[in-house]
């Protein structure tokens, strides 16, 4: 087959892929099963905080500055300087504001316009399994081969340098990292991120970083700079955002921070898409991080303070998590109960009205565990985990053949 065909061929399995997706979200939506109690929701991704009121005012003054316009290209200059100077305080790499620091519609754009730009038709790219699923529907959008890279539950959920070894073949051109990751909140330690560095000198890679639960690391785990390490500046295109750490999910504000090589292409496609991010979001952003830290700091204690009660008592459960060091899910491993996750994941809502993520949705490596986010009160998490709770034990009193006589239909949860 000649380049030429192989290039077309790989196109139009490209829009296949969107054909299918297309086709899938326009589906008809498949009836939850009723649940037996009100609902205590633990799927969503977001913590139940809202923004500091110095977000919203700095946004009014804004709006009365008149500045509802379209900006400079990459982002407001204050706010690049601010996140550049913040970076760099955290332990990051020194980037120039004007040429290797992009403002995005959230780090979800961010990735997107990312992968576009960096990944070639026929690449194959390295992704964490379980991992979110953006990360792999972004790289087959781009024509580009999603490679599953396992993260185990007895390396704590961390990438390992060993996985990402045994992964590589000659068509590895990208590694997408994320840490903490969602959905396992893994944290990669720094001899891991030194032997990943390491191969990614040697194979000529280049990786996306995905720092977006940054802030929330735990158990005396450090959040290390991927590229800030030898050799990979250059290599390393990393992405932000300001909805977890700053409750501004609905504001849409994020980043990405490269080299001008990198960075330029990336700006390009984000400026065809969007020409800039939101004025008042940007204004917002700046003011999250120029002013006070406390509410952030508070955040992270209040996930520490629940995961101080979810954790040991999913282990009690005999649903074991990992032992997480970072972000703000927590993934459990349910197979114990003869269940999948997608099963558990029913069985759960029908019967305790607890909402969780079936493991499946992250990668074929979480078919046998469920996402819980701690994004509700110390409160409403041991009444979850009572209810919860209950369902094991009626599980393990009924057994598996209980579950298929009343099994709502797959697809459901």
């Amino acid at each position: 087959m000649t380049g030429v065909a192989t290039a077309v061929e790989l196109a139009d399995g490209g829009g296949r892929f969107v054909a299918r997706r297309a086709r899938a979200w326009l589906a008809p939506a498949v009836a939850e099963p009723a649940p037996a109690l009100p609902v205590i929701d633990l799927a969503s991704g977001e913590l139940d905080r809202a923004a500091t009121p110095q977000i919203g005012r700095a946004v009014a003054e804004a709006l009365d500055r008149g500045e509802t316009h379209y900006t400079v290209r990459p982002g407001i200059p204050p706010l690049r300087r601010a996140l550049a100077g913040r970076i760099a305080a955290e332990g990051g790499p020194e980037y120039d504001p004007a040429r290797e620091v992009l403002i995005a519609c959230g780090g979800q754009e961010g990735l997107f316009v990312a992968t576009q730009m960096l990944v070639a038709p026929g690449d194959e790219v390295l992704v964490q399994d379980p991992g979110y699923p953006a990360y792999r529907e972004a790289v087959r959008l781009a024509n580009g081969v999603p490679v599953p890279v396992p993260v185990r539950a007895g390396d704590r959920y961390a990438l390992t340098a060993a996985a990402v070894a045994a992964a590589l073949t000659p068509r590895t051109r990208l590694l997408v990292l994320v840490s903490p990751g969602n959905p396992t909140g893994g944290v990669t330690p720094r001899a891991e991120l030194e032997g990943i560095a390491a191969l990614a000198r040697e194979r000529d890679l280049r990786v996306i970083c995905d720092e977006t639960y940054r802030a929330f690391v735990f158990d005396g785990a450090e959040q290390v700079s991927f590229a800030a390490l030898p050799g990979m500046r250059g290599r390393t295109v990393t992405i932000g955002s300001f909805s977890a750490t700053y409750a501004m999910g609905g504001w849409r504000a994020g980043y990405v921070v490269g080299e001008p090589a990198l960075l330029h292409p990336v700006t390009a496609l984000k400026q065809a898409l969007t020409i800039c991010s939101p004025a008042p979001s940007q204004w917002a952003a700046l003011a999250a991080l120029e002013g006070p830290q406390d509410e952030p700091a508070a955040a992270v204690r209040e996930v520490a303070a629940r995961r101080a009660v979810v954790l040991p008592a999913l282990a009690t459960l005999g649903l074991p998590t990992g032992d997480p060091q970072g972000g703000y899910h927590v993934f459990a491993d349910v197979r114990a109960t003869g269940l999948t996750g997608r099963e558990f994941a029913q069985v759960a809502l029908r019967d305790a009205g607890v909402r969780v993520v079936p493991g499946d949705r992250f990668g074929a490596g979480g078919a046998g565990g469920v996402r819980l986010s701690l994004v509700r009160p110390v409160p409403v998490l041991e009444e979850a985990l009572a209810r919860l709770r209950d369902v094991v034990e009626g599980l393990k009193v009924e057994g598996r053949r209980s579950f298929a006589h009343s099994a709502v239909p797959q697809g459901a949860g």
